[in-house]
């Protein structure tokens, strides 16, 4: 109190820096963080730079944001930046010990890149964050540390493998220290997006054994995502008979021809299938139970498959070969003979020519078995075999 007020009598004064850096230590001794921060903010007005002060001020921010805060959290984050600057240049006051002087440097990193990540990883910028962590993990290897550079390497678009082994590691650590709630939730949270990324947890529990004897992750460490949509696609399409596909499946493939360069080979293929079963039937025509979606005189936006049919979703594009006397309403089944031209991928459409359609009857449904007549399955085949 009496430093407090020698300062502000004397505001000019040369002893008023020396003489808030002694307030700051004894509260900082006595644990008055109100008083404590109100000194650090005084000293910081003398001199912006002043990296004790910075790092009281960073510090006092962060356990705000810790506990909620987020602007005091965000604050935290940018005096982190400027006094890890400050820091890079600070030079040991001659009175102070080398000892002391890099503990004191060495505890100021720590706690600044704490700062740092945490405001990072508050704010989604995982770039940063894993810079941070990465300091961090050098000077404190901690749980929360590997945990949290996991996070932010994941969080990463594209993601980095990397962060599964920092999980790992952490999990790894749980276990040595025989903390074993940490230990659980880090494995299930680990597992969890392994698993999503991977397919399965299968090598989740060899990784976490590796990483408890290694000090980082190895230069070859990676981790096999599992198949896109995509790539399951065109692997079922050139692995299976596509002869015996639902309609569902050849909307599937067809669907995907543009999202690879092998998708569209798979796409071709499955469209020369369809136009042979055209061809082959004896009429160069195909033949489906439909819902209609909406009709006019001369056309019609129907759907073919269970799932668009729930939906209400059309994938035919109908041109009626003789005009609807009256247009059908939206919901009504009918069966739609035609030719099969072409069709569009996204959004997925076959389109027809020449068709001709009528009112479905329940006991003329058409058959699986092959006939003299254009056909597809049944409507309860047109569900996907390949999902």
């Amino acid at each position: 109190a009496a430093l407090e007020a020698f300062v502000a009598r004397y505001p000019n004064s040369t002893a008023r820096l020396a003489s808030l850096l002694l307030a700051l230590e004894a509260y900082q001794q006595i644990g008055n963080q109100e008083k404590l921060q109100g000194t650090a903010k005084h000293i910081l007005k003398i001199d912006p730079n002043d990296v004790t002060a910075l790092a009281l001020d960073v510090v006092l921010n962060y356990m705000k944001g810790e506990a909620g805060d987020a602007s005091a959290a965000s604050a935290a984050g940018a005096e982190a930046q400027r006094a890890l600057q400050a820091l890079a240049s600070w030079q040991k006051p001659e009175e102070m010990p080398q000892a002391e002087y890099d503990a004191k440097r060495k505890n100021m990193t720590a706690v600044l890149n704490t700062a740092g990540g945490f405001a990072a990883l508050q704010s989604a910028d995982y770039a940063s964050a894993r810079g941070y962590y990465l300091k961090l993990i050098e000077l404190d290897p901690s749980i929360v540390n590997y945990r949290r550079l996991g996070f932010a390497d994941l969080q990463l678009n594209p993601l980095d493998v990397n962060g599964f082994w920092y999980l790992a590691k952490a999990e790894a650590i749980a276990q040595s220290q025989n903390d074993k709630a940490s230990a659980q939730q880090i494995a299930a949270d680990g597992k969890d997006r392994y698993r999503r990324y991977h397919g399965s947890s299968d090598g989740w529990d060899q990784i976490v054994s590796a990483a408890a004897t290694q000090a980082s992750p190895a230069p070859d460490f990676t981790v096999k995502a599992k198949p896109t949509e995509c790539e399951q696609v065109v692997a079922a399409a050139q692995q299976t008979d596509l002869e015996t596909l639902a309609v569902a499946d050849w909307e599937l493939i067809l669907s995907h021809r543009d999202c690879s360069p092998e998708a569209k080979p798979a796409a071709e293929k499955m469209w020369q299938a369809i136009q042979a079963k055209q061809k082959n039937n004896g009429v160069g025509k195909l033949a489906f139970p439909i819902k209609v979606i909406s009709a006019t005189a001369d056309s019609l936006q129907a759907a073919i498959t269970e799932k668009n049919q729930q939906a209400n979703k059309a994938d035919l594009q109908v041109a009626l070969e003789k005009p609807f006397a009256s247009p059908p309403a939206p919901g009504t089944e009918m069966d739609v003979v035609g030719m099969v031209a072409d069709y569009t991928p996204q959004p997925f459409l076959f389109i027809m020519q020449n068709g001709e359609a009528q009112e479905s009857k329940p006991k003329a449904r058409p058959k699986p078995a092959h006939t003299g007549k254009p056909g597809v399955p049944h409507r309860a085949h047109a569900k996907s075999a390949l999902r």
